[in-house]
């Protein structure tokens, strides 16, 4: 069987994202960016006439879901720390809340359970809790817990007796399916391959998902047994070879009509100059443009060279000049390699990666000889990996229940097992250190709610112990060290400093392209020049349909 007629649905400026098809495949339902506030959509096929029937401009709305009747979505809260999931009409009529927490609803068949996750997913690559798996019944509005391992954006099976869902296994991301009451998972895909946002065909014979297998994230499909959960085949494209970047399939009660997002994006290093004051100079210009996810993460000490992550189609490490010339990739292969920062040497490039099974911090000369691995914490995930300035040790931050950092010798003949830093506690939450000065007394960080959600950056003082964040009400990027009394860091598609006497202040923005938030910000050793990854996002509905 073959998908056919490809058709695009949605074209307005923005993104369009996260469909849901009606049971009669004759609208859908999707979540639309307008003016910074993110609402729930609804039109017909083929139609242009739209009905907002979630807009709450206090809140953000997103992954909507038709019940299997037809006559109402289910959609979550995305702008507030713990989520939480709503039912409306499918015209927009008596809303209401169901649960306080959660993210990414899905039906039971019969219609009387939803089934969400404890974490909200905008890009796969990055993940920040370990997400459980809960179902309310609406009814009654009880809550069960179906899962105690990571589990993110569920889907319940046609028959209603198993859930699919996909998980960070290791720094994996593959697909699992568990019964509808719990119990042991049943692993569906294991590879090196990104597998995410996972759905039942309408009959149980087939998983479609989106995945990067193909080299670019398509969207593909694997047989399945319902009844057991467990995969009869190997995965198979279903779209291949489509330019953009294809994700959230969702299909008819009849299995005919399959709708997706495709998103078009690309981040390029941009150089912003600034005024010895500290303000943006002159217009910010493109180092280089190329297809793909390249973010500068780190200038050398000498000024002349910038590492450089990049993210998309496939994770590794790069180094350019200064002035973006000479792009050389460092690591060449299907293992996660993520934010390199320069040695304070210059010789050498620290990053994280899951080369060994799970993530740890890692060296490698800039000419790709002479990888290492630093760390060793066989209980936990280590990421975010940067230089001690004395340049005797390195701090890491572990993604584990406890978020703690941690420093591990250098030159270390065998990994080290490492010296664990307290918690650094903030009222409602934590802060998870990316960054630290020249003189190796203060950290900057995100200031993370205990569910995970980015409220604002910070600093801590390892000397004093004093902690201090701002709470920011929009999307914004992780911080680094502008100069020794300065943070810097993205927000609301601007450029802002932080002094360490609390103030803050917008330093340039908003500017004619898009800044990457997923990554913080690259400064020169003189602190006049900030490397930042600009791009475009697009983002919109499309339809494939099959012939009967």
């Amino acid at each position: 069987e073959s998908w056919s007629q490809f058709t695009q649905l949605t074209d307005d400026g923005g993104r369009e994202v996260e469909p849901s098809i009606s049971p009669d495949g004759d609208s859908i339902a999707y979540a639309a960016e307008a003016a910074g506030n993110w609402d729930i959509h609804v039109r017909r096929v083929g139609g242009r006439t739209v009905t907002r029937v979630a807009a709450d401009p206090s809140r953000n709305e997103g992954a909507p879901k038709f019940s299997p009747d037809g006559r109402s979505i289910a959609f979550h809260e995305s702008d507030v720390d713990d989520g939480g999931i709503f039912v409306v009409g499918a015209t927009g009529e008596s809303e209401r809340r169901v649960t306080d927490t959660g993210f990414h609803p899905a039906w039971s068949p019969d219609g009387k359970e939803i089934v969400f996750c404890q974490e909200r997913i905008v890009t796969p690559a990055s993940r920040v809790i370990v997400s459980a798996l809960s179902v309310v019944d609406l009814a009654t509005g009880a809550i069960r817990m179906l899962t105690r391992g990571d589990a993110v954006q569920p889907a319940w099976s046609p028959s209603g007796t198993r859930i699919a869902y996909w998980a960070n296994d290791a720094g994996q991301r593959d697909i699992f399916t568990i019964g509808r009451e719990g119990g042991e998972p049943v692993q569906v895909t294991t590879d090196a391959a990104l597998d995410w946002s996972v759905v039942w065909a309408p009959d149980g014979r087939h998983l479609y998902f989106a995945s990067d297998r193909g080299g670019a994230m398509n969207l593909w499909r694997i047989p399945i047994d319902e009844a057991s959960g467990r995969p009869t085949g190997a995965p198979e494209p279903v779209t291949n070879g489509v330019p953009a970047s294809l994700s959230d399939p969702a299909l008819s009660r009849d299995g005919r009509r399959l709708v997706f997002a495709s998103l078009v994006n690309s981040v390029n290093p941009v150089a912003i100059a600034l005024t010895p004051r500290g303000d943006v100079a002159g217009e910010p210009r493109f180092l280089f443009q190329q297809n793909g996810t390249f973010a500068p993460t780190s200038v050398s000490p000498d000024g002349g060279m910038l590492a450089i992550s990049g993210l998309r189609p496939v994770e590794d490490i790069w180094v350019s000049r200064i002035d973006g010339t000479g792009l050389r990739r460092v690591t060449d292969d299907a293992h996660r390699d993520r934010v390199p920062m320069w040695s304070p040497d210059g010789n050498e490039l620290l990053f994280y990666s899951n080369r060994s099974g799970k993530y740890e911090a890692w060296t490698i000369k800039k000419d790709g000889s002479g990888l290492t691995q630093i760390s060793s914490r066989p209980n936990d995930s280590l990421n975010w990996a940067f230089y001690d300035p004395a340049g005797r040790r390195i701090w890491t931050y572990v993604t584990s229940a406890q978020n703690l950092s941690y420093t591990f010798p250098i030159g270390a003949k065998t990994p080290q097992a490492g010296e664990a830093m307290p918690q650094i506690r903030i009222d409602g939450g934590f802060l998870r250190p990316h960054a630290i000065t020249r003189d190796g007394q203060r950290l900057a960080g995100l200031a993370m709610s205990p569910a995970g959600a980015r409220i604002g950056v910070g600093w801590h003082d390892l000397k004093t112990g004093e902690t201090w964040i701002s709470r920011e009400t929009t999307e914004m990027g992780l911080p680094t060290w502008l100069d020794e009394q300065h943070i810097v860091f993205v927000v609301g598609g601007q450029l802002a400093v932080i002094d360490t006497g609390k103030r803050r202040r917008v330093i340039g923005g908003p500017f004619p392209f898009e800044l990457n938030t997923a990554l913080m910000p690259a400064v020169s050793p003189d602190g006049r020049t900030v490397f930042v990854g600009g791009g475009r996002n697009e983002s919109d509905i499309w339809m494939a349909q099959r012939e009967k």
